[in-house]
């Protein structure tokens, strides 16, 4: 017996052909954990085809600290002026006070929890995780 939402394949890649050029705009990327090194080269790698993403979109547990995110990501910006950028917070953004401030001192990033965000003609929704009974 399934457990969880079906998935109908066939509309999944009926969606993806649908919206394949905006797709190619909008980026998800998943639990960084404080890494931002590969980014920079995938860019390099897609701007010779020019097809740089509109959008970047951190999908949780950036798991940062010490530092603002707009920090982290203002030499990223700084090379791709046009290139935007929006996240949901994960289990592990919320561990401490500390890592949730840095997280949201985000600068001109889009906070993607609680809300629908029209990203470059696609819909996407936030719903930020937690995990623990009781934070902080």
């Amino acid at each position: 017996m399934a457990v969880g939402p079906s998935y109908d394949a066939a509309a999944m890649q009926a969606f993806e052909r649908a919206n394949a050029q905006t797709l190619r705009w909008l980026w998800f990327l998943g639990d960084v954990h404080g890494e931002f090194s590969h980014i920079e080269p995938a860019l390099k790698a897609v701007q010779l085809a020019n097809t740089l993403p509109a959008w970047l979109v951190f999908l949780g547990d950036v798991d940062i600290e010490h530092k603002p995110f707009r920090e982290y990501l203002q030499p990223l910006c700084a090379r791709h002026p046009d290139l935007r950028v929006a996240f949901i917070h994960g289990n592990r953004d919320a561990d401490t006070h500390e890592y949730w401030a840095c997280l949201h001192d985000c600068g001109e990033v889009v906070a993607l929890h609680a809300c629908v965000v029209d990203l470059g003609g696609i819909r996407v929704a936030g719903i930020g995780g937690n995990f623990q009974e009781r934070v902080w």
